[in-house]
């Protein structure tokens, strides 16, 4: 069984193990979460925080290899890696966007996650997690969107 959780929370955050989900068996749960911030200031570093881990079952050869996280403009498929890493991480920062001499604008974030051990057909890494991130201001009228 594989359950793949893309910008989900899970339930208490003031407790997460809680409600964080269970893998019995060869089962693999991947975690993939972006969180915040909707807007960065031209020139300076966004903190972009996070999670990015599994839980496998007992019987599951299945490991955690990296996550990598990148932009690119919204409207192109020319990603940038911001960081690459070989340790999970839950409710952190995943890596800091410098955003010196990029115009303003929007950008998508992706993260995606790599295992090792893992023969299904469905790999971890074809289910990143995305955000669109905006460079700049937020135009007038457009801060309805992002409070839904």
């Amino acid at each position: 069984a594989r359950l793949f959780c893309l910008n989900t929370t899970f339930g208490y955050r003031t407790d997460p193990l809680e409600s964080e989900p269970e893998a019995f068996d060869r089962a693999l749960a991947m975690v993939l979460m972006l969180d915040g911030p909707a807007v960065a200031q031209p020139g300076q570093s966004a903190d972009i925080r996070g999670s990015a881990w599994i839980k496998t079952g007992p019987s599951s050869p299945v490991t955690f290899n990296s996550y990598e996280l990148a932009v690119s403009p919204a409207d192109r498929e020319e990603w940038q890696i911001i960081n690459n890493s070989a340790s999970p991480i839950k409710n952190g920062v995943l890596g800091t966007w410098q955003t010196k001499g990029l115009p303003r604008g929007s950008y998508r974030l992706r993260l995606t996650l790599q295992v090792d051990g893992d023969t299904g057909t469905y790999p971890t890494h074809d289910f990143p997690a995305e955000k669109v991130i905006r460079l700049g201001t937020i135009p007038v009228g457009a801060m309805n969107l992002l409070l839904f």
